[in-house]
């Protein structure tokens, strides 16, 4: 198992019960196979599957920063948390506060365009609230359109 996993499961913030209910940072998960997601997210456009996406990370944001972690600390586990749930490997390629610019690139990154405006969301979520300021996200290379890997700039709105 993934060392965070088992990190997540050691704080109690993922636990699986007796009865076959999962729980995520205090919030009802369920486990549904990648092919129903996408099928639900073909229905969708790029930008409303972002702004979807931005949303998600909220509660599980709000109870880490319950438990006192903030900024880089907070960046971090969550980044690492979108490597165990299958984003890919993630490395961050800038991180300038100052202009409010960062770059990130995701290895190993399935070649499905749909997953890109997820990960834009989840991206933009995270380093708007971990860093206490708005961001947006934008893919600039894709591996579903002949990149190597997936690359994302995260910057001020």
């Amino acid at each position: 198992m993934h060392k965070k996993a088992e990190d997540l499961m050691f704080a109690e913030l993922l636990r699986f019960s007796e009865d076959g209910k999962i729980s995520l940072f205090a919030e009802t998960a369920f486990l549904l196979p990648s092919e129903y997601i996408l099928h639900l997210e073909e229905k969708s456009t790029p930008e409303e599957l972002y702004l979807a996406a931005k949303k998600i990370p909220e509660p599980i944001i709000t109870t880490l920063k319950e438990k006192g972690m903030k900024d880089i600390e907070l960046l971090d586990f969550l980044l690492e948390l979108l490597e165990v749930l299958g984003i890919g490997n993630i490395q961050v390629k800038k991180f300038d506060r100052n202009k409010k610019e960062y770059q990130l690139t995701i290895n190993n990154s399935s070649t499905n365009k749909i997953k890109c405006h997820r990960t834009r969301g989840y991206l933009a979520a995270a380093f708007s609230q971990a860093l206490g300021q708005e961001l947006k996200c934008i893919e600039s290379q894709c591996i579903s359109e002949g990149a190597n890997n997936c690359e994302f700039i995260i910057a001020q709105e």
